[in-house]
């Protein structure tokens, strides 16, 4: 899926996705995920769905940055499992360079008590050039200690927060506070 730049009118950014067998209950990715999950196999369905993407992206020559999704806990599964060697691990043998990632945060765990292990892989996937994003947030399990804690070159707020904000000043008003530069932001990274 693109994400379009405002006012330029091209292509900015690319969301995967990932979609089960047609005309089966698992063709949702939320179905397909919490079935993963049921069956303690969602690192290895979220590695594969972030190795395919990276693949395609990169095997289609797409413009643009690419967004790929882990959860917390994948991330720290992985992290934890491979250290310094996980952003190499994760793409695999694909060419895409690391600095067109954004590897995009989903909220599926609580995470309050892993933030030294996920700012840590964190770190490890910065260091290799990829970039970090918080995805949904203001819904599930985020919190501000995360996006405080963490962070994030990004932050994809709900849509619930932008559904008829014209009209509401509470959501305006959250929207600015989510929207203002973070410490990251201001020293220039």
């Amino acid at each position: 899926d693109p994400l379009w730049s405002r006012g330029l009118g091209d292509v900015y950014k690319r969301q995967s996705l990932i979609r089960g067998p047609v005309d089966t209950a698992l063709h949702f990715p939320d179905a397909l995920f919490a079935e993963a999950r049921r069956q303690g196999l969602h690192p290895q369905l979220e590695l594969a769905s972030f190795r395919a993407g990276a693949q395609g992206f990169n095997q289609n020559e797409a413009p643009g940055k690419l967004f790929l999704n882990l959860s917390g806990s994948a991330l720290i599964h992985y992290w934890t499992l491979w250290g310094d060697e996980m952003p190499l691990r994760l793409l695999k043998d694909c060419t895409l360079a690391p600095s067109n990632i954004i590897v995009e945060l989903t909220e599926q765990d609580p995470l309050s008590e892993h933030m030294a292990t996920l700012g840590s892989a964190f770190a490890c996937l910065r260091e290799y050039g990829m970039r970090i994003a918080l995805d949904d947030y203001g819904v599930g399990n985020s919190n501000l200690q995360l996006w405080s804690e963490m962070q994030p070159d990004l932050v994809k707020i709900d849509r619930y927060f932008f559904n008829g904000i014209g009209h509401d000043d509470r959501k305006q008003n959250i929207c600015l506070l989510y929207t203002s530069p973070s410490p990251r932001d201001q020293r220039g990274s």
